[in-house]
């Protein structure tokens, strides 16, 4: 797998082989609970979605680039991808699901349904750095002059103002 991985942040690295053409993505972003966020934690799930962001995105061109050598196996895998978000199916072909992936979570709060916005858990596809994955909290000694941080506080600008987050 080309990834580095940290507790609390997973970046893929474009290194190989890219796509000619960038990936064609089905929404900006994907709502999604903590449960399909972590779909993408498992090894082989993130090593489909890399080879899908790669441009790998017939069932034939996954498996060649994975070396997952039974078809069923990668047929399981791909169905969680599917029905967690992180990819769609749009004829014989593989897409990321969105650019963006956010983790909510729904609260009853004085009888009302409220969902919130995790933010500790989240993934951005950047053209630059690949798949960008949070996982936990970040810690406190991180640069703040850091490209990929800023990468994402840029990738994640158009959510601040209508949400108050910061």
């Amino acid at each position: 797998m080309n990834a580095v991985v940290k507790p609390e942040i997973v970046v893929t690295i474009n290194g190989e082989r890219v796509s000619a053409t960038p990936p064609r993505y089905d929404n900006e972003y994907v709502l999604m609970m903590e449960r399909d966020f972590n779909v993408i934690l498992d090894g082989t799930n993130l090593e489909i979605m890399l080879a899908v962001l790669s441009g790998y995105n017939t069932f034939t061109q996954i498996m060649r680039r994975t070396n997952i050598q039974r078809g069923g196996k990668l047929s399981r895998h791909l169905k969680r991808l599917l029905n967690s978000g992180w990819v769609i199916k749009s004829g014989n072909k593989y897409l990321p699901g969105g650019r963006i992936y956010v983790v909510y979570d729904i609260h009853d709060v004085n009888g009302e349904i409220v969902l919130s916005i995790s933010m500790n858990k989240g993934a951005f596809i950047d053209p630059i750095h690949g798949l960008v994955i949070i996982n936990g909290e970040p810690l406190t000694n991180y640069c703040s002059t850091c490209p990929l941080r800023q990468t994402a506080s840029i990738m994640l600008s158009p959510w601040r103002g209508g949400t108050g987050l910061s």
